[in-house]
């Protein structure tokens, strides 16, 4: 779905069209893998769910916005795919834990900024339908001291306090 990332897509038996959930998996934007949530695809897949587990760029060689692009992309590439997939492109949903909810989060209350538009052929196809997003990182300001977060901004907080705020899910909640 994008040059640099790869999605494993789990379908439900029964041909009906269904509700699709995406899985971003964790690992402080520097690893982790898509295999991670592997069996919870499975399970979701044979309770009727189109589920797709994503890889995306990782920290440092890909620091924001890069991953959240990749998410979009992802989102992009199955709402087109529906018809193909079998899913509802209306009834998707973002499923992420640590630094994948901080990923989740941010598509969820930011899919439509530009500055994260999707950098792929699918383009941008607006916000999933809901966000659960576990363990996450949703103000990097606050944590501006971890080597972790300041890989995946590209510097320090001094360096780029701007970079710090838009990254920061909390921080793009509007009402």
């Amino acid at each position: 779905f994008g040059a640099a990332t790869t999605l494993d897509l789990y379908l439900p038996a029964g041909g009906r069209r269904a509700p699709a959930v995406i899985l971003v998996h964790g690992g402080l934007f520097q690893s982790g893998d898509k295999a991670d949530f592997q069996a919870g695809a499975a399970r979701l897949a044979a309770s009727g769910y189109v589920t797709a587990t994503v890889n995306h760029r990782l920290a440092p060689g890909a620091p924001f916005p890069a991953p959240v692009r990749d998410l979009g992309c992802a989102l992009a590439f199955l709402r087109r795919g529906a018809d193909d997939y079998n899913l509802d492109p209306d009834r998707i949903a973002v499923v992420g834990y640590a630094a994948g909810a901080t990923l989740s989060a941010m598509i969820g209350v930011a899919a439509d900024a530009d500055d994260l538009a999707p950098d792929c052929e699918a383009g941008r196809s607006g916000p999933p339908a809901a966000v659960i997003a576990s363990a996450g990182l949703y103000d990097l300001t606050t944590l501006a001291d971890k080597r972790d977060v300041q890989a995946f901004l590209g510097g320090t907080l001094a360096d780029l306090p701007d970079r710090y705020t838009q990254a920061s899910p909390l921080h793009r909640v509007t009402p």
